[in-house]
Parts: structure tokens; C-alpha cells; sequence
């Protein structure tokens, strides 16, 4: 099945109050993510989680292909492992040879495993076990491939940021950043917006301000100089929209 290719690339120009602000030198990040603009995402597939995270798996484990020719194969994966309910959405790469699992002599490279898997039960959002085991093997599949990697199973939006801003300061001095994100998501008005597991559902769109992380702040934390690429595991459905103060669906 052919699957959607767009050139979503962020330039990382955030404000200072948003703690992601990028070095004028940094790269653009490139955002890939699991599924279409209004689908839904699978928390657990055929292994046990995300996807797109799957893929991401298999991909890492690939030490000789540039990650320019590999991205088909990810993304075709995604939508095999989704039962076809996915259609990943990958920005425009570099047109070099860098590849994804193995380090280049000198290549300093840095990863953020982030994610919301429990969520409390006056959120009205089911908890993600798939994200949390997600996390663990995306993170031991990263640091396999030479990035130094943290890992977090974020509670929430302040413990996000604060990885966020770890990992800012560590990619102003690397080559190449990378950041996986999944939890509860949502796409309204344009932006997609990461919940936390705090988030008020019943609130609807109208706590997105305050309560949720958009995606582009979370793109601002890529500051490396040469490449920046995040990972987005979320839905791009808008429940929101469809009725106000609606839940986002049992999926993530």
C-alpha cells in the first residue's frame, strides 16, 4: 500500500518561555510520524506496542543502509504492522549517507526516549502499556546504534519538559539528535498536541493551552548541527472537535 510522504520539517525558531529555544546554526527537525492527519494511533500491536515504534526497531538494527533509503522501508513497515490503519507521515530527509544504526568515526549523537504511559484516573484517558514497553526497547534498540539516550515515562507536562530541556542542552553540542514521543494525542486546529497523563479530558480542546505540549515545542529541543529528527507515535484525530469536552479514544 503506498503511503503518504509530506515535507512536514520544522524550523526550531521557539520562544525562550517554551525552554526549547535553537541555535541559529542548528539543522531543521525533521518529523516523522505514526500515522495521517485525523487517524488514530495503535498502542499495541502484533509485538507489543507502537508501529511506528516497531519499525523504528527493526530500522535501528540496520547498520549499512543510508537512512534515506531505509525510510521507505520504516514507513512500510508502520502501515504492516498498523493492519493498514496506519499511513506515517515522514518530512524530507538530507540527501546524504547518514545511517541510523551505526555511528560515523567522530559522529556525536544523542537520543530522548519520552513518553506518557500512565495516566491518572481523573484524566479519563486510558493508561498505554504499549508506550511503556515501547520505551524500553526503543531506548536499548538507540543506545545498540551508538546515541547516548535517556529515557523517560513522563507523569507529567513539567517532568517532559524538564527532559526536554536535558536534551536541548545536550544536542547544541552533537551531530545528530533524535526524540521518540508517544502518549494520548490529539490534532486541532492544525497543531498536534501531546497529553499528558494529567491531562483533564473532560475539559476538552479549551485546556490544550495549558495543560498539553504541542509538538513543535517538543521539535525546538532538537538543536544539533547537522541532523534533528522526531519521532511522533501519537494520534492526529481531533475528538474535539467532533463533540466539546469529548475523550480522545482508547488509543494513543
Amino acid at each position: 500500500m503506498a503511503v503518504r510522504r509530506i515535507g512536514l520539517i520544522l524550523a526550531a525558531h521557539l520562544s525562550a518561555a517554551a525552554g526549547t529555544v535553537a541555535a541559529a546554526e542548528a539543522a531543521p527537525t525533521v518529523v516523522i510520524t505514526s500515522v495521517a492527519p485525523g487517524e488514530e494511533a495503535i498502542d499495541r500491536d502484533a509485538f507489543g506496542g507502537n508501529p511506528l515504534a516497531s519499525a523504528l526497531v527493526a530500522v535501528a538494527g540496520d547498520r549499512r543502509t543510508a537512512f534515506r533509503d531505509a525510510l521507505p522501508r520504516l514507513l512500510d513497515l508502520t502501515t504492516a504492522y498498523g493492519n493498514e490503519h496506519h499511513h506515517p507521515v515522514a518530512g524530507a530527509l538530507a540527501d546524504d549517507s547518514w545511517r541510523l544504526g551505526t555511528a560515523a568515526p567522530g559522529e556525536r549523537r544523542v537520543a530522548l526516549v519520552a513518553v506518557f504511559a500512565e495516566y491518572r484516573l481523573d484524566s479519563q484517558l486510558p493508561s498505554l502499556p504499549g508506550a511503556a514497553f515501547d520505551a524500553v526497547r526503543i531506548s536499548r534498540a538507540l543506545r545498540s546504534a551508538g546515541f547516548a539516550t535517556e529515557m523517560v515515562v513522563a507523569l507529567d507536562a513539567a517532568e517532559l519538559r524538564a527532559a526536554l530541556a536535558r536534551h536541548s542542552r545536550q544536542a547544541a553540542d552533537a551531530d545528530t539528535s533524535l526524540i521518540y514521543v508517544t502518549g494520548h494525542g490529539v490534532e486541532h486546529d492544525g497543531r498536534i498536541a501531546l497529553l499528558p497523563g494529567d491531562y483533564p479530558a473532560r475539559s476538552g480542546a479549551a485546556a490544550l493551552p495549558t495543560r498539553a505540549i504541542m509538538l513543535d515545542e517538543i521539535a525546538g529541543a532538537g538543536r544539533a548541527l547537522r541532523r534533528n529528527l522526531l519521532f511522533y507515535g501519537g494520534c492526529r484525530n481531533d475528538p474535539f472537535a467532533a463533540k466539546a469536552g469529548s475523550a480522545p479514544a482508547g488509543k494513543h
